[in-house]
Order: structure tokens, then sequence, then C-alpha cells
């Protein structure tokens, strides 16, 4: 499928890729006033910046049970804290109805999708796209979340740049909003689609993981194959190159034999852990973001060779333009861009293989990330941030970028889950 973008669509579309490119056009330009803090500071410390953090951002009304902090880009109002525009370096409490109880969060280039404990997905944000799945298309942002009416209990969410998608408990995918390329998956042309609808994956197939980049999907279906849709001018639907994209789902070209377990997705590139432990990528590689020591774009997956320390990786993390591994003792590898400090290695340079991030003594139980920054859970239930913080994503009550962790101003101990995105410069900690 080929076609141009309209104006508006194709500026969100590639927001990520400015923002990681801005400063490299004419070389790599110093960032200066890094923090260099390795320790996680106590929790004493933390509490209290989450207090100024919470006072910053006004007085909100405290629901009962879990709450939902966000931080960093607010243009249209993916805070969820009753504002428009106004950006946030400290975290403080999104809007949420009493009893609202959040398990995961991803977000956009403009709007946020909330899945609930009992199923439901809530968004906020940005909808001239569509991208609320609310039956109308609205021209201006909705900075509180409303229920995107998808017919059927959903196990998982994902956010391409200016669309959703959703999995469902019987292994259906749904997605809503900009459908520019194709990027829903339903067969249809149509600029954008402002319902849920069903992904038109083969009959039969049942999906048990979905993925998302800027304007592609990615599901896994149950025997371990990988399907794509949506743009591929970088190869992002690894199908061998056929580089004309699909508004269907084609099969993305496994090495013979390997099925897949975990799938990850960043802005133009995708990433796969194997059966076997084996980490394959795909799509746009120019900062090195698929790991194979090149700087060459991928129509089908290469194999990622990991560090001879590393044993086993259990979680593939996709961001704008970087890649990060989670290995089975806690730690982090990360490879590409760099030019924020979005790997965390001490670094601005690029990486083309992986590297360690610099946890010290601290382990990670997930991580996420976003545009260019990188939000990681702590195994004691803390959270770490790294990278652009151009935005205040970072949380740290700066807009410093920071090549090495720091601690966000969220109170340890008490985070359940963290959220963002790989089109995003916001984000989120679902707290106890």
């Amino acid at each position: 499928m080929t076609g141009a973008c309209g104006k508006d669509d194709d500026r969100r579309r590639s927001r990520a890729r400015q923002n990681a490119t801005r400063r490299v056009v004419a070389g790599r330009i110093a960032v200066a006033g890094v923090a260099a803090m390795l320790a996680v500071p106590a929790a004493a410390s933390a509490a209290s910046a989450g207090s100024a953090g919470a006072g910053a951002r006004g007085s909100l009304a405290q629901p009962s049970g879990p709450t939902l902090e966000s931080w960093g880009d607010n243009t249209d109002g993916q805070l969820d804290n009753g504002q428009l525009g106004n950006t946030s370096d400290v975290p403080g409490m999104a809007q949420l109805d009493p009893g609202v109880q959040l398990t995961q969060v991803s977000a956009g280039c403009d709007h946020a999708v909330a899945l609930t404990a009992s199923g439901q997905v809530l968004a906020w944000g940005a909808d001239d796209q569509g991208q609320l799945g609310v039956d109308a298309q609205s021209p201006s942002p909705i900075t509180h979340p409303v229920t995107v009416p998808i017919p059927a209990t959903v196990t998982a969410i994902r956010s391409g740049c200016s669309f959703s998608m959703a999995l469902d408990t019987s292994g259906h995918v749904w997605t809503w909003g900009s459908n520019s390329v194709g990027q829903l998956g339903t067969g249809s042309q149509a600029p954008f689609v402002v319902t849920p609808t069903e992904v038109s994956l083969p009959t039969g197939t049942t999906v048990k993981a979905i993925s998302a980049g800027e304007a592609f999907g990615v599901a896994l279906n149950a025997s371990g194959k990988l399907f794509a849709w949506g743009i591929d001018n970088r190869g992002q639907l690894g199908d061998g190159g056929h580089r004309t994209g699909s508004t269907v789902p084609v099969r993305v070209h496994l090495p013979s034999g390997m099925t897949v377990t975990f799938v990850a997705s960043g802005s133009e590139h995708s990433l796969a852990l194997t059966s076997t432990g084996r980490v394959l990528a795909w799509g746009d590689n120019d900062f090195g973001q698929l790991g194979d020591g090149t700087t060459t774009e991928r129509d089908t997956p290469v194999r990622i060779t990991m560090p001879s320390s590393v044993k086993k990786v259990t979680k593939l993390i996709g961001g704008g333009v970087f890649s990060l591994a989670l290995t089975s003792t806690g730690r982090l590898l990360s490879w590409g861009s760099n030019v924020f400090g979005e790997l965390g290695d001490g670094t601005f340079t690029d990486h083309r293989q992986p590297v360690r991030v610099h946890l010290g003594t601290t382990t990670v139980t997930s991580a996420v990330a976003g545009g260019l920054h990188v939000l990681a859970r702590t195994s004691n239930g803390g959270i770490l941030a790294w990278g652009e913080n151009d935005f205040g994503q970072l949380g740290n009550n700066s807009t410093t970028n920071s090549n090495v962790p720091i601690t966000p101003g969220i109170p340890v101990g008490a985070v359940v889950a963290v959220g963002s995105g790989s089109g995003s410069f916001s984000s989120f900690a679902i707290m106890r």
C-alpha cells in the first residue's frame, strides 16, 4: 500500500524521529550538566520529592485505592491532570474516578491509554485522529479519561503514535485512531477510524501478545509466529523487502524453525525473543537500534548477539530509536541512539551492539521506553529514569538530560508498574 499522509498526521507520526535527530544533523552536540548519580537515594528523599511534585500540580481529589502518577509532556493533555499544555518535571496525581484500579498504561505521541483491573480501556489526550476511540472525533484534546467502547474484556494495550491497540481474552486484536498508512490492520484505507475495529488476522488466529510502532502493529500468535501491518518504508513489517506496506497483517519472515515468545516495537523497528533465548530485530537501523553491529536497515529479522555473561533475556523494550533487554538477573542492556543518554551507560555515544545500563547494585523487574527516555521499576518498588528530559519526563524536578539512572520523585516501595511509549515524552507510574 502506498499513499501520502495528511499534513497533521504526518507531523505527529514523525515527531519521535525529529526529536531523536534534531541535535545530530551537523554532528553531535555536547550535552552539558548531566547528573552523574548512580546510587538510589533513600526512600525518605524520594518521598520528599514526591510531595513537592504533588504540590506543583495543584490540589486534585485523592481517589480511594491505587493511584496514577504522571509527569513530562502535557501538550495534548496526556498527563490526565485536568490541564492542557503545561509540562511537569515532577510526578503528580492524575485524575481517576474513585475505585478505578489500573494495571497498564501506554502512551502515544499525543494521547494515552490505560487498562483497568476489570479489563476496560480508558483513554485521554488528543482525539483529532480518533485516538480515544469514543465514536466521535474531537478537534480538542480531552484531559480526563473516557472509556473506549471495546466489546470484549481486554488483557493488554499498546499505543502507536496516533493510534492504539488492545488484545482481548479471546485472542482478538482491536485498533482505533490514525490509519493514514494502514496501521489499524483492518483492510480499510480510511484516514482514521474513531471506534475500535477488529484487526483482519487470518481465520483461526489466536493472538497472545501485541506491540505497536509509530505507524505499524505487530501480533504474536499462539504458535509463536508473527504478523505485522502498516507502514513498511524502513522494513518495519519484516516480510522480506516488499516495502509497500499493508492494510492487513502479513507474516514476518522468521528464521526457519524459530518460534517467538515475546515481541516489542520501537518507532520504526521491532524486537523478538525466541523460545531458545535468541533475540531478533528488524526495521530501521540508522542509530544501530537493531544491535547487529551495523546501521543497515533490515527487511527480515537478524540475530543480536548478547554479551557472553548474559545467561538469559526475559523481556525486550523498544524505544524511539533505541532498544533494551532485561535479563533474568534484573540487569538491563541497551543499544542504538544515545544522543541524550537514553542508553544509560554513562556516555552520549551511540552503540550498535548491547552495552550495560549503569544500575550499580540495583536490580529491576520491568522497564518501558519513551521516545528518548527510559523508566525502570526496581525490585524494591521504586523507579529509575534516564535519557532526554526536555519535557521533565525524568521526573526529578529538572529538565537536564541524564546518561545514567536517576530517581524521580516517587516513594520507593509504592510502584506497581511504569508506563510510556516509543513516541511519547510523558511518563506514568501506577502506585499502590
